[in-house]
Parts: C-alpha cells; sequence; structure tokens
C-alpha cells in the first residue's frame, strides 16, 4: 500500500511539473512566424489617473480633450505630465528591442510613416479631437479595419502589424494595517494581424511596479512613482513576448548541441525582469505569469 502511494505521488508531480511547463507557453500564435513585424501604433493615455478597482466606475484614463487642456494648464509643474512623452517613447522603445533581442525582425518606424496607406490611415480633424498621446513617429491607431491592415502591411512588406495601447496609472497598495504606498501600474492592450489582416491575436496585459513610495495625508512622491514606469513598462511587454513570441520549450535541440553534452536545457531568449521575482499583489482582471524555465 505504501508503495502504491508513493508511486501515486509521484505520478502527480510529474503531470504538475509537465503541466507547469506547458503553461508557459499559452497560444499556438507565435509572432516569429510572422516577422517581419510592422509596430504601427504605440501610443498611451494623456495622465496617470488613480486606478480605481470598481468596474462602475466612470473611465478616467481619457478625461476627454478640453478636460486635458485643463489639467496640462493646472498641473503644468506634476511630474507626471512632464515625463509623458519620454515614458511613452521609451514604451515604444522597449517594445521593439524586446522583440528584436528574441531575434523577431521589427520594421522600421520613421519607414513605415512614409507610407501612403499608412498616413491616410486616420483623419486629421479626428486625430486633433483625440487626446491619446502617441509615442515619437507613430499615430494612436486602433486596431482598425480588414482592409486598412492589409494595405499598410502590403505596402510596407511586412508580415504583421502589431498595435500596442499602454494605460499609465498609479495604485495605492495597503502596508500593515492602516498605511499605504503607491505603485506604478501599467496596462498593455495589444492587437496583431497578418499581413491579410487577419486577426491573429488581442489581449490585455497588467503590471504593477515592484517598488512603491510612501502615501500619507494625501501627499507621495510623485517623481518616485514616474521612476517606476521603465521597468513597469518592460515587465508588461516582457508578459506578451512570453506568451507570443519566445521560443518553444519543447523545440529540439540541435544535434551539435546534443554532442558536446549529455544533458542540454532549451530555454527560451527572453531576460525573466526583477519584478517577476518579487512577490505579486492582488490586480483584478490582470494577468500574472510565473515562469517555470
Amino acid at each position: 500500500m505504501k508503495k502504491n502511494i508513493q508511486t501515486a505521488i509521484f505520478l502527480c508531480n510529474t503531470v504538475l511539473i509537465t503541466l507547469a511547463l506547458l503553461g508557459c507557453k499559452t497560444t499556438e500564435i507565435n509572432i516569429r512566424n510572422y516577422a517581419p513585424v510592422a509596430i504601427a501604433s504605440v501610443y498611451c493615455n494623456p495622465s496617470v489617473p488613480w486606478y480605481n478597482d470598481d468596474p462602475t466606475a466612470p473611465d478616467a484614463t481619457n478625461p476627454g480633450v478640453l478636460s486635458n487642456m485643463v489639467n496640462n494648464a493646472l498641473n503644468k509643474n506634476n511630474p507626471e505630465l512632464i515625463t509623458l512623452n519620454e515614458r511613452i517613447d521609451g514604451a515604444a522603445e522597449s517594445l521593439c528591442d524586446i522583440l528584436e533581442d528574441n531575434e523577431i525582425e521589427v520594421l522600421d518606424a520613421t519607414e513605415l510613416a512614409q507610407m501612403e496607406s499608412y498616413k491616410l490611415s486616420s483623419l486629421a480633424w479626428l486625430d486633433a479631437l483625440s487626446s491619446d498621446v502617441p509615442a515619437s513617429g507613430y499615430k494612436a491607431l486602433g486596431n482598425g479595419g480588414k482592409s486598412r491592415n492589409r494595405k499598410i502591411a502590403q505596402e510596407c512588406g511586412a508580415q504583421s502589424l502589431l498595435f500596442a495601447q499602454f494605460i499609465f496609472q498609479k495604485k495605492k497598495i495597503p502596508v500593515g494595517h492602516f498605511d499605504k504606498a503607491v505603485a506604478a501600474m501599467v496596462t498593455l492592450k495589444v492587437y496583431a494581424c497578418d499581413a491579410q489582416g487577419n486577426k491573429l491575436l488581442s489581449k490585455t496585459y497588467t503590471a504593477i511596479s515592484s517598488n512603491t513610495t510612501a502615501y500619507k495625508n494625501g501627499n507621495w512622491d510623485k517623481e518616485a512613482v514616474c521612476d517606476f514606469f521603465p521597468t513597469t513598462i518592460e515587465n508588461v511587454i516582457n508578459q506578451f513576448v512570453i506568451d507570443f513570441a519566445t521560443v518553444d520549450l519543447f523545440e529540439a535541440v540541435p544535434e551539435d548541441t546534443q554532442s558536446n553534452s549529455t544533458t542540454s536545457e532549451h530555454s527560451t531568449s527572453i531576460p525573466i525582469p526583477e519584478s517577476f521575482k518579487s512577490e505579486k499583489l492582488d490586480v483584478p482582471d490582470s494577468k500574472t505569469i510565473t515562469p517555470t524555465f
């Protein structure tokens, strides 16, 4: 009987380990198979509002053009607004760099901007009414229609188009029984289609900074929160890349590699950010990944 119990435990552990490994890849779609990739859109909300976990609360991430102008006038010295363009430009650069670090060719954004189909992809008066903030060299485009996307992809020679919307927020974190702290929070909404305009993926990821700053009497260090954004942005991009752009863990190891070692490990080329190693915070409707390489 004891031997049977030990055998059952061994089999259960084996199944759990296998499921954990399989969990690193949650989809059959892999952007690596649709390169070169053209990043057609990278944009963000015009401010850094508080995250509200009440689904019935009004959406404060996009306050509208008039409200945005008033906020900018009243808060012109606010680090959250001063660093806005730098933050979204950094997000665009990180997205491109992380994809290329995983050997995925990304078309030059400056060349894409010169394509006639891309220039005509949105109306000037709609751009003027939008309060969304695009990264330098990009448009604030939604994923749009199949026909439009097909024209852009074919003109620039891309095998896929990628649309990335970043939502920057701050979140109050309970500390102990009475105190609170403030963390940076980033949500990435990513959409991709193939060269024919067919949807490949549409998914949302969320990350919260592992670092926080004290919140007391309605005050907090705004500059510190802004400093938390770059690593949090990389975290949320890495979540996307782990899902859709990394090497398959069970891909065959080349023969020359096998001949040099009796035991070979094959892992993704993506660096795991430090925030994955820290304690996870509960976020409604967020995606938390614990890689098990």
